[in-house]
């Protein structure tokens, strides 16, 4: 007999499984078959249902259900498009809206309607009417009218007013006086009506002075590098005359010319000399040279200097050669300081292979207005005995290699070394 155990029914969109049980006639079980599967049962849709109903512009949408399951599908609805009727056109007239032939549906408000606007009265030229002329002395008046030229309609009519008043004649000038150079003249303006006469404004103008008519000017004392000159002019039509001064012309100055070259040791001079007259004038002329300096410090052996150089500490120790610039056209002066209590000393300095002796305080200067100058600072002899003083330098903290302390740290020195060394292997 075969029987289903563990049985998970298939769905529409999943597939069922079962165990088969295979048993004798006895009641004893031949066989048992796991994970038998059961294919999916796929969906049972119905039939389609509208339910978005198309528009003419507008797609609807249609939708069908499973009766096993929850799923669902849909799927569009053709837009229905417009049922358009024909009607025809009307022109405009002045006054009232037209229309071109167009089309309007009988679903929606669609349609090709478009208005043509109310041509509007075309306005004619515009004419006067009831026409009172003004007098000099009362105001007259008349309309302008403006009709249509399509239908004659009146389209605008407008009273205007003549004012009453004079008609102006040309101005004339009279009473006139003429000006002088220093005295102002003048004449009165005078309007008149030409149709009664009547005198209707009259404005006095002013014409100023026409100034003195200067001739040129004429040099009476002539100006020299420092002194001033004089000029005078005249009026042709009066007897003013005025007079100036004329500033001094300044010396005309040649180019310099250098009288004595500068050197390091002392300044050049240079002079100039004026054109017009026996002025000169004459300048200094500073060296523009190189005054660069340069000192150089070599140690040799096993030492260290401490080397004071304005007011600055260089710490100078063995194979180093440090270079040390300075600008300045003036004697320099510094120390040299070996290891503080190590019993050092026979310090030599020498400039331009020569030998630089001390000043009375132990500094040494280098004068200024040298040359390249080189210093060579070494030890003259080094001391290998025994320290007694000190095993360590004040300035710098080091152990003399000669001092107890420093043979004990070269021994442990030596021992770290081939320790190393020997693990190494």
């Amino acid at each position: 007999t075969t029987t289903r155990e563990d049985v998970v029914n298939a769905t529409c969109v999943a597939p069922g499984s079962y165990t088969e049980v295979v048993t004798c006639e006895c009641g004893a079980e031949l066989s048992r078959t796991p994970n038998k599967v059961v294919e999916q049962l796929g969906h049972d849709f119905g039939e389609w249902t509208q339910t978005t109903d198309p528009t003419c512009l507008a797609a609807g949408e249609e939708t069908r259900y499973c009766s096993r399951c929850e799923a669902f599908e849909t799927r569009p609805v053709e837009a229905l498009g417009h049922d358009l009727v024909h009607h025809d056109g009307q022109a405009a007239t002045c006054t009232e809206v037209g229309w071109e032939a167009y089309d309007a549906c009988t679903r929606c408000d669609y349609t090709t309607y478009e208005a043509i606007p109310a041509k509007g009265h075309t306005p004619d030229d515009p004419v006067k009417e009831n026409e009172v002329a003004a007098t000099c002395t009362e105001n007259g008046s008349y309309d302008v009218v403006v009709y249509c030229a399509v239908c004659g309609e009146e389209i605008s009519r407008v009273p205007n007013t003549i004012p009453a008043g004079h008609t102006a004649d040309e101005p004339v000038k009279e009473n006139e006086t003429d000006p002088t150079c220093t005295e102002a003249g003048g004449y009165e303006v005078a309007v008149y009506c030409t149709a009664c006469g009547e005198d209707l404004s009259r404005d006095t103008v002013a014409v100023p002075a026409l100034g003195h008519d200067w001739s040129g000017w004429q040099t009476s004392v002539e100006s020299t590098c420092t002194a001033a000159g004089e000029k005078s002019r005249s009026c042709s039509r009066c007897t003013a005359s005025e007079t100036q001064t004329v500033a001094a012309l300044g010396h005309s100055w040649g180019a310099w010319v250098v009288v004595t070259e500068p050197t390091l040791e002392a300044n050049g001079l240079r002079r100039r000399e004026c054109a017009r007259c026996d002025a000169y004038e004459e300048e200094i002329i500073e060296y523009a040279g190189e005054t660069n300096r340069q000192i150089q410090f070599v140690v040799s052996g096993n030492m260290h200097y401490l080397v004071h150089l304005r007011n600055v500490d260089y710490e100078i120790y063995s194979k180093t050669t440090p270079a040390i610039y300075w600008y300045e056209n003036a004697p320099l002066t510094f120390e040299v300081i070996t290891h503080n209590g190590w019993g050092d000393s026979n310090v030599l300095v020498s400039i331009n292979g020569e030998e630089l002796a001390q000043n009375a305080d132990g500094s040494y200067t280098i004068p200024g207005g040298t040359g390249y100058v080189k210093i060579n600072a070494y030890p003259a002899a080094q001391n290998t005995q025994q320290v007694t003083h000190s095993d360590v330098c004040e300035y710098c903290g080091e152990v003399h290699p000669n001092s107890l302390w420093g043979r004990i740290i070269a021994f442990f020195h030596t021992l770290l070394l081939f320790l190393t060394r020997l693990f190494k292997r």
